[in-house]
């Protein structure tokens, strides 16, 4: 699965991240695909949607940390699946192709947080749970759908360079909302939206947030969600 480049010419809100990453990110030649190979399909275990930062022509996705986090659930036996945040949709038809039963659950990193919104989104107009969300250091979030069962927020609340949003409810979302501020967490004075490229900590966050004795957490359904708006 190729990860697609967004278009070259980019709103401000979107080439900040890159510029913040400065020259050390941006040269680097794409790397589309974990070292990992996914593990044979198992609806059982389910399917993670990973959706990594700005994916420039010449960025390494690696530096979002989101390709590791993708070798860590692989390691665990469950499919890890990684879009562009610009395919979003094309990850939620995929998402709506697994077998009936199938645990999903996403998460997003940066302008990839947005992305898991939208996908969610979409799920939600076919009737479909998303098990998880996971947003860190998500740009402009859209409000949850009330299709997620439950969401956890990483950011940096006064980190340097700061440009993430938080995860707010959307129209009927009745489910579980995790802020974890990961500055004052770790008590780092120098992260700021990146801090998750830099520490490994928090994929393992990330990863028990996501899975469950090596498949995807599946979730209560959320109080109201037999009423949440379908189409």
């Amino acid at each position: 699965m190729e990860l697609t480049p967004l278009p070259a010419s980019l709103p401000l809100r979107l080439a900040l991240p890159c510029l913040a990453l400065l020259t050390s990110a941006c040269s680097r030649p794409v790397t589309p695909e974990p070292a990992l190979a996914n593990p044979p399909f198992s609806a059982e275990k389910g399917v993670v949607y990973l959706f990594p930062g700005v994916n420039f022509p010449s960025t390494d996705v690696s530096v979002t940390g989101m390709t590791r986090l993708a070798e860590r659930l692989r390691a665990q036996g469950v499919t890890a699946a990684l879009y562009s945040p610009a395919n979003w949709s094309a990850a939620a038809d995929a998402a709506l192709a697994q077998p009936q039963g199938t645990p999903i659950a996403v998460a997003g990193y940066a302008l990839g947080g947005e992305a898991a919104s939208q996908f969610a989104d979409k799920l939600r107009g076919a009737g479909l749970p998303v098990q998880t969300l996971v947003s860190i250091e998500g740009f402009t979030a859209e409000p949850l759908p009330c299709n997620v069962r439950a969401a956890v927020d990483i950011f940096s609340r006064d980190g340097r360079w700061n440009l993430a949003t938080r995860l707010e409810p959307g129209k009927g979302y009745s489910g579980d909302l995790q802020r974890i501020d990961w500055l004052a967490r770790q008590d780092q004075k120098n992260a700021g939206p990146w801090v998750y490229t830099m520490d490994p900590n928090a994929f393992g966050l990330a990863e028990k947030a996501l899975l469950q004795q090596g498949r995807v957490r599946e979730q209560l359904p959320s109080v109201f969600e037999r009423r949440c708006h379908i189409g």
